[in-house]
């Protein structure tokens, strides 16, 4: 593996292997991921059509990013990827297949 890959592959998986405390009160999903986005200091790229008509429970607590996005996307159709240092797409399940 090249040094830029390897370096870029880390710094992915440190980002969403670091734990933080989350207080997201559940709400319409779009607005629930925008104060996810503020807490956890990343910025979100979704399309809001993806997000229309989609609950989320919100989520409460010690969680990994990871693992925190996996419980609100939870049952939405919906998945996310890394496309940044601190860059997260949200886009159907069917368009990525892995998250």
């Amino acid at each position: 593996m090249l040094p830029a890959i390897a370096n870029a592959q880390s710094a992915y998986d440190e980002l969403l292997h670091k734990r933080a405390s989350y207080d997201v009160t559940g709400a319409e999903l779009g607005i629930v991921l925008i104060k996810f986005a503020e807490q956890a200091g990343i910025q979100l790229s979704v399309d809001v059509a993806l997000t229309r008509g989609k609950h989320s429970p919100g989520i409460k607590g010690d969680y990994t990013l990871d693992q925190a996005l996996r419980k609100l996307l939870d049952d939405t159709g919906l998945a996310f990827r890394i496309s940044g240092p601190r860059t997260i797409v949200i886009e159907k399940l069917s368009d990525t297949g892995t998250r």
